[in-house]
């Protein structure tokens, strides 16, 4: 349960890394995770949370720039995420076809997916309290990733007056050479050495565990039975995704999005054996 802004409680019930990851005090939180464990949701509350630790009135609503590798998948995933807590009661307009939104009194958000270069050009002309970056590194095409440059970017924006200053990743285990697995060095080559960073690694299963301990927390039967199909519904989606990858012969992504596994995708033949400027669209396509 939180208090955002003094203001009425919003309860929340996340698995245990989620609650440790939504109460964290430090610069840089940073979350990883196979699919469907509730990152973006975690995400969301957290922001909320953080509206509790704005002293000043006047700096609320708190500005939040939200960014993805693009426009689409931000329209996939954190948007739908926003919708589906819209239609659980949390108050969240939608504003410029939903590039922004606004939970009043609280925060406001602004959205940028990095395939579009305007979008990473009007990031320089933003100030904010909290920056996202949402799904940094690559899933073997579902995704491109965040380059570590937008942390330098995003953080010549996060000097907004009276907000401490975040920046929250999340992310589906990357390949072993990735730039976020070694985040501090990074911070400390953009000159970011003052973030102190915390990482959750969210264990495969965990969210259907957490539901079965509620049921069992559960008052009455038909709470009870809820939690239960909740919970059985998320093994079923991890089993049959798990299956249909496997059944594919990409047991490479079975273990990096169902399990949650650290590691390297492997990768098909070239359809094209040399790359250059040719190939790239000079527009969004």
């Amino acid at each position: 349960a939180v208090s955002p802004g003094g203001g009425a409680m919003i309860e929340v019930s996340v698995t245990p890394n989620i609650g440790r990851f939504l109460l964290s005090p430090v610069h840089t939180a940073i979350l990883m995770g196979a699919r469907g464990p509730l990152k973006t949701t975690g995400t969301y509350y957290k922001l909320l949370h953080l509206a509790g630790e704005v002293l000043d009135p006047a700096a609320l609503p708190y500005r939040v720039i939200w960014v993805r590798d693009t426009w689409t998948n931000i329209e996939r995933t954190a948007l739908e995420t926003l919708k589906e807590q819209r239609q659980k009661g949390l108050r969240i307009d939608l504003l410029d076809g939903g590039r922004e939104a606004d939970v009043p009194g609280l925060c406001h958000f602004w959205f940028f997916g990095l395939d579009r270069t305007e979008d990473a050009d009007r990031m320089q002309g933003f100030t904010c309290g909290v920056m996202v970056l949402e799904e940094v590194a690559p899933a073997a095409g579902v995704a491109t990733g965040v380059p570590s440059e937008a942390l330098g970017l995003g953080r010549s924006c996060i000097r907004q007056e009276g907000v401490p200053p975040r920046m929250l990743l999340t992310f589906n285990p990357p390949d072993e050479d990735h730039w976020v697995l070694s985040i501090e060095a990074v911070l400390a080559a953009a000159g970011l050495k003052r973030f102190r960073v915390a990482k959750w690694d969210i264990p495969p299963g965990e969210k259907s565990r957490w539901f079965r301990h509620l049921a069992a927390q559960a008052q009455d039967a038909e709470e009870r039975q809820a939690w239960m199909e909740s919970a059985q519904a998320f093994d079923d989606y991890r089993d049959e995704t798990r299956a249909f990858l496997e059944a594919q012969g990409r047991g490479d992504l079975a273990r990096r999005l169902i399990e949650g596994q650290v590691g390297q995708v492997e990768l098909g033949e070239r359809v094209v054996p040399w790359f250059g400027e040719l190939h790239v669209a000079k527009a969004p396509v």
